[in-house]
């Protein structure tokens, strides 16, 4: 990327933008936070911090907006890392002819798609998916969206044996115990309650598990009431922002994605380039272009006595989860690095830098 570009988070950015961000980030560019900091972003540094705009007190207010006007001046490309983020930077700056990208990690709901339709009435944003299903989707439902795709990067993971044994002392996993990781934002509709049970009914049938989940989302709260009140809750650990995404994947055995809509294209890339077996659900993940008993188990997601019969089978035969992990590492290949995805985006700031922000019925 060039070295002219804002990055604008806010607190409604999952912890699979933050990794791609924290990879992705070059010298030169600076980050801004609309909210509270998010610490997801393992960078060494503070992020600056911009008021959470109220739409409506952000034009009333000048001097919010115009702290939003010095912070993007001198840079050529605004890249918003969601729905949340966009609004809030565009809602507190004057447009003028800054070009405006937002990466989309997961698809947007009907509300944030209803935002996104709003601001492209005056705006005009290159909206990034991280595969070309969710594209699909998205043009469908909002065809006069100008709609990129640039896969995800997968982040380097450590598997040295090493650091593998440190990331697991650091989360509680104890010497014989399979580490599954429920990975990505915790929400209803995100499969971690089926986690939970899958791997309560591996507990019972004397397997030595421990749980790891993201800390993240609006149904956190939810679930860890779900977990407080059932016996395995004790071998259930809550994972906050402290420890990074790669730490995780490190001490994991196997990684849950029961996703009922799309997997996090993020999560599932550095699962595949670290060798790690993942159980996805089976709709979601065909969409993902996964396949049964080749790159990955598939099983029905809101079925914890298939999750957990398919986490048995990796048990019993380590060679599987091997299989499945060298087969998805070898899909994942170049697409995926750290280099290859900096030139995508090189590309399409360079797009952006050279076209007039206008009406969006001229896409």
């Amino acid at each position: 990327m060039a070295g002219c570009v804002l990055h604008v988070i806010d607190d409604s950015c999952t912890p699979e933008a933050m990794l791609e961000l924290s990879a992705l980030l070059r010298d030169g560019e600076e980050v801004i936070s609309a909210g509270p900091p998010p610490e997801w972003l393992h960078l060494g540094r503070d992020v600056p911090r911009l008021p959470r705009p109220n739409r409506r007190a952000v034009r009333q207010a000048d001097g919010i907006a115009r702290r939003y006007d010095r912070a993007a001046a001198g840079k050529d490309l605004v890249q918003c890392w969601s729905v949340g983020a966009a609004v809030a930077f565009w809602s507190g700056v004057s447009y003028a002819s800054l070009p405006l990208a937002i990466r989309l990690t997961e698809l947007p709901g009907r509300s944030e798609l209803g935002r996104l339709l709003e601001m492209s009435e005056l705006a005009w944003p290159e909206v990034v998916c991280a595969a070309e299903a969710d594209a699909a989707e998205l043009r469908a439902a909002a065809g006069r969206l100008a709609v990129r795709v640039i896969p995800p990067v997968a982040v380097q993971v450590p598997r040295e044996p090493g650091a593998r044994s440190a990331a697991r002392r650091r989360l509680g996993v104890c010497p014989g115990e399979f580490a599954l990781l429920a990975a990505g934002t915790v929400r209803r509709d995100s499969g971690h309650r089926m986690a939970v049970w899958a791997a309560d009914i591996l507990n019972v049938a004397g397997v030595p598990v421990r749980l790891l989940v993201h800390a993240a989302g609006p149904a956190l709260g939810g679930l860890e009431g779900f977990v407080s009140r059932i016996r395995f809750g004790s071998r259930v650990v809550f994972v906050g922002p402290e420890v990074p995404v790669p730490e995780l994947l490190a001490a994991a055995d196997v990684v849950l994605l029961l996703q009922r809509r799309c997997l996090p294209a993020v999560l599932l890339a550095c699962a595949a380039g670290a060798a790690v077996p993942v159980v996805a659900g089976r709709q979601a993940g065909q969409r993902r272009g996964l396949t049964d008993d080749q790159d990955a188990l598939l099983v029905a997601g809101d079925d914890p006595r298939a999750i957990a019969g398919a986490l048995l089978r990796l048990v019993e035969q380590p060679e599987l989860g091997a299989r499945l992990g060298r087969s998805a590492r070898r899909g994942a290949g170049s697409p995926h690095e750290v280099g290859f995805i900096r030139r995508r985006w090189a590309e399409l700031h360079g797009r952006c830098g050279q076209v007039e922000p206008g009406p969006a019925a001229g896409l």
